[in-house]
């Protein structure tokens, strides 16, 4: 205790002189040299702990947009251009095919021919007398029924038995000028053979074939130019799209000489009858 009390009396006895202040400490010297250090520290801002990612609060890294295009969407572009491909053959098929049965036993052939029929009149009209028999021209379709027969046949089922001469009398006029037979097993059968087409029928028919396959290689082209535009579009790798583009012109390489041969089938059959 004496110690202390002596140590706080020469405290207050000692002269005492500022040294210069550093930054961050307090020097103060005594008259026996003796050195007391007052460090001061700067205050310690209170560290950050690193937040998790929050899909709720935060937003997530937007994607690029030049994303590469991968071997798969380059591969569905390619699934895609043989879909395309494919309906246009089946179109194209199904075109020839109506075209053919055109010149052979298409029902619209007779459908529209008009007969003439006796109809009794209910009431007063023009020029008659109420009951009078007034001629009334109507479609074949509205009839009968017209069904394709075999190679170059086609039967007519009439609905109303009193119509089938009249029906016969239409079909053998002209400018029709066909035989009609009436079946033997059903009066309301009427067979009608078709005569074989004319050689300009042929070529008429020869000429539309020829119109719907150069349509079909237009659609071809069109279905080519967007499927090299999305793939040259994206941002696949150079090999990939090298590759992909490869695949389409072969493709479209082959598409090409299908649609050629059955043009030129649809053609042949037409013209050799």
């Amino acid at each position: 205790m004496f110690c202390s009390r002596s140590i706080r009396f020469l405290a207050t006895r000692l002269p005492v002189r500022a040294a210069p202040i550093q930054s961050g400490a307090l020097v103060v010297r005594s008259s026996n040299a003796q050195l007391r250090l007052f460090q001061s520290s700067p205050a310690l801002l209170k560290k950050q702990k690193h937040k998790l990612h929050d899909p709720k609060t935060s937003h997530p890294p937007s994607a690029d947009k030049s994303t590469p295009q991968t071997d798969l969407d380059l591969n569905e572009e390619i699934a895609g251009l043989t879909k395309g491909i494919e309906a246009l053959k089946t179109k194209l098929q199904a075109q020839i095919t109506k075209l053919r049965t055109h010149t052979r036993n298409d029902p619209s052939v007779l459908e529209n021919i008009q007969v003439e029929l006796h109809v009794k009149t209910d009431a007063a009209t023009a020029g008659h007398k109420p009951g009078a028999i007034a001629k009334e021209k109507v479609h074949l379709r509205d009839i009968a029924h017209v069904i394709p027969g075999r190679e170059r046949t086609i039967t007519v089922m009439v609905y109303d038995h009193a119509n089938v001469k009249r029906i016969v009398s239409a079909l053998q006029s002209p400018p029709h000028n066909m035989s009609p037979t009436i079946s033997t097993q059903d009066p309301l059968k009427i067979d009608i053979p078709l005569p074989p087409p004319t050689k300009q029928d042929r070529l008429k028919t020869a000429d539309l074939i020829q119109a719907d396959s150069e349509r079909a290689l237009i659609d071809l082209r069109e279905l080519r130019q967007t499927v090299r535009k999305r793939i040259k579009g994206g941002a696949g790798r150079p090999d990939d799209v090298l590759k992909a583009e490869k695949k389409l012109d072969a493709l479209i390489k082959d598409a090409t000489d299908q649609f050629k041969k059955i043009t030129d089938a649809g053609k042949k059959t037409v013209l050799e009858g």
